[in-house]
């Protein structure tokens, strides 16, 4: 039995905030009806190849059934409501005031189905002077100050971070959402309103980052090295090397790892906060000492030494990685067209196995027909 058995969701969501916060429900067992426009919606179309398959549509979108309603027709919006009554969450990212407008707001289907959990996505949030303003991924890395957090300085340009990262973190606060409407529902019988939004969930993720600049007034800027030990090397095979070690102990076997004992045993080298505060006296040492032999020498001594470190990997390595594979962090689908696609499931781990096939995502309206019948029962 998985998490989510008997829950079903009706999904008015698109793009990626609200799709990957049901998709992670679908994964853990949920019954999540994706409602779309004739057209389909528009993540269907983004970043497609030649043979119009979108890998952004599926991955965020697997294992959910597809209906075609549209909102703009009286008749379509009453078969939304009898579908509301049979459902136990509404999910929606629309701009502010789309959902009313349909008469399917949470008023309105809350009057139909009392236990409904109805969890929106904003941009801004559901309240003030931006509440009704469009909200983009980009546009909430730089309202929250990420964008800038990521640059190198005050006096640098503005970096963004992976675009999509506002969008999949408010995901996985949008699915938090939903599991707490429901468990607050089993306690009090009554359903509620919860709304997310993308400003609200990147502050949340940065909060140690802006408590210290508020509270001491030291804001941390993005370094290629955080300090010398902690930060990417390039080794002689032109891969990269990530360290992050942070003690003196992993100093001294950084030190015996690259034949140099003269730096651990050096007095002021040995000082973490000296290396800190001298950075460009002591990385160029360690540049200097891994570009002289490739990356696997290198891991494998750190990795005797307790150093923490990893290989820096490109997404096309993943595949080939025991670690990866033997958690099934990545799995595969076959699809209809494409035949085997490689997707990213939900990260958990159970004691017990849980038995789970993941399907593909749904051709558009390909479940309408059904669903519709459902809904009239």
């Amino acid at each position: 039995m998985m998490a989510y058995d008997g829950v079903t969701i009706l999904d008015f969501t698109a793009y990626q905030l609200g799709p990957l916060g049901t998709m992670l429900l679908a994964d853990l067992g949920a019954n999540v009806i994706k409602v779309e426009p004739p057209r389909g919606e528009m993540g269907r179309r983004i970043f497609t190849d030649e043979t119009g398959f979108s890998g952004f549509f599926e991955s965020l979108n697997r294992g959910k059934k597809s209906i075609v309603l549209d909102l703009k027709e009286e008749a379509d919006r009453e078969r939304a409501l009898r579908l509301v009554e049979k459902v136990d969450v509404v999910t929606e990212n629309f701009a502010s005031g789309t959902m009313d407008a349909f008469g399917l707001g949470y008023e309105a289907v809350s009057e139909r189905n009392p236990r409904i959990v109805y969890v929106s996505a904003t941009g801004f949030g559901p309240r003030g002077p931006l509440a009704s303003a469009p909200g983009f991924d980009a546009t909430a890395q730089a309202f929250s100050g990420l964008m800038d957090a990521q640059s190198a300085g005050p006096e640098a340009p503005p970096s963004p971070m992976l675009y999509g990262l506002a969008d999949s973190v408010g995901g996985l606060m949008f699915s938090h959402a939903v599991s707490i409407g429901l468990l607050s529902r089993e306690r009090s019988g009554r359903g509620m309103k919860i709304d997310v939004s993308l400003i609200g969930s990147l502050l949340f993720i940065q909060s140690p980052n802006v408590v210290e600049t508020l509270s001491i007034g030291r804001q941390p800027y993005m370094k290629m090295r955080l300090f010398p030990t902690f930060g990417p090397y390039l080794c002689a095979d032109g891969k990269w090397l990530m360290l992050a070690s942070v003690n003196p102990k992993e100093w001294k076997a950084i030190c015996q790892a690259i034949e140099r004992e003269d730096l651990f045993e050096d007095a002021e080298m040995a000082s973490s906060r000296w290396r800190s505060a001298h950075g460009d006296q002591v990385e160029p040492l360690l540049e200097e000492a891994f570009a002289g032999r490739d990356r696997e020498h290198w891991l494998e001594l750190l990795t005797e030494g307790d150093v923490p470190c990893a290989p820096v990997l490109e997404y096309v390595d993943l595949p080939g990685q025991e670690q990866i594979l033997a958690n099934a962090y990545l799995t595969q689908v076959e699809h209809r067209e494409k035949g085997p696609v490689h997707v990213v499931p939900a990260p958990f781990t159970f004691s017990e196995p849980r038995e789970h096939t993941f399907e593909p995502a749904p051709q558009l309206g390909a479940d309408t027909e059904t669903i519709l019948e459902w809904a009239s029962e």
